[in-house]
């Protein structure tokens, strides 16, 4: 019987035949070699399939795992978590590119300290073209001891949710409700799992992230496009969406093991904490608009919000 890799790379993948090969390519190439690569498809349309399968058939590192219909991002990328077997786990973005030491940095990060749940680097935006954009201020450190202050560090900071694409101890992403079927659950994520152990953040810039119009959260061009992205099933957003999202999360850190104490503190602290973040955004684009200085349309919520 073959030894199981030590980390699985879960992409999920909805038509993206554009980028696929490149991402794959920068997947496979990692310095780090002890990896499988699962590829979700959500019944894509266009030749994602055999584009899998042509890179799959020169590394069987490489599995498909193909679906009949689309029910949505959420569950497909859940079920790649629920198809590995490995210790560790990475999601990977379908038009996304990674640095040939991403892997490796990141689970010799986390091997130096055991307390840490996820490691990840620091990020460049790129465009359509692959030509970069920006390097994204993350400004997320999320090491403290407490885990009261590890949640109130992400409810501060988060913004595009970069760490998401860390790689992370697979036995703590179970114990979450890992990505939930609404509108920006993958801040409900790194909420859960900053409740319960630290991030690593390795210094470097090792992550490319691509931002067009044709990606997977900036081609849905309101929120109930994007709610229909997260799940298929739903014909429409909630009618107060970061409501929604703040009180969800409140219930998913409730919801985790641990003692009920701590429980309940970590959920008052990220009620208390995303509330103050919340309102100090709305002044700043109240004041923007009195000043008639040109804002983003504050129901494009999966667009970069001005860091705050």
């Amino acid at each position: 019987m073959s030894r199981s890799p030590r980390v699985t790379i879960g992409l999920p993948v909805y038509n993206g035949e554009r980028y696929l090969h490149e991402t794959l390519r920068s997947i496979l190439d990692q310095s780090f070699e002890d990896l499988e690569v699962l590829v979700a498809d959500n019944a894509s349309t266009d030749g994602t399939r055999d584009v899998v399968r042509a890179v799959a058939a020169t590394d069987p590192r490489v599995r498909l795992l193909p679906s009949d219909s689309n029910r949505g991002a959420a569950w497909n990328y859940n079920r790649l978590v629920e198809a590995s077997t490995t210790e560790l786990f990475k999601w990977a973005g379908y038009d996304d590119l990674l640095d040939p030491t991403y892997v490796q940095r990141c689970v010799d990060a986390l091997d130096r300290d055991p307390g840490a749940v996820l490691a990840y680097p620091e990020t460049e935006i790129i465009d359509a073209e692959g030509r970069v954009v920006s390097r994204y201020e993350e400004r997320l450190v999320v090491d403290q001891s407490r885990p009261e202050a590890r949640v109130a560090a992400v409810a501060r900071r988060l913004n595009l949710c970069n760490a998401c694409f860390g790689v992370m101890r697979r036995d703590r992403m179970v114990d979450t409700g890992m990505i939930r079927p609404f509108v920006s659950s993958d801040v409900t994520f790194l909420v859960e799992m900053a409740a319960m152990g630290r991030f690593s953040r390795v210094g470097s810039t090792l992550f490319q992230r691509r931002v067009h119009a044709a990606s997977s959260r900036q081609g849905h061009t309101n929120l109930d496009a994007v709610a229909r992205w997260f799940d298929t099933s739903r014909s429409r957003a909630p009618r107060a969406p970061r409501l929604h999202l703040a009180f969800a999360t409140a219930r998913a850190l409730v919801a985790l093991p641990g003692p009920a104490p701590t429980k309940v503190s970590t959920s008052l602290t990220f009620l208390a904490v995303y509330g103050i973040r919340r309102t100090r955004i709305s002044l700043g684009r109240a004041r923007a608009q009195l000043q008639k200085r040109q804002v983003a349309r504050p129901e494009l919520i999966h667009l970069i919000e001005e860091q705050s």
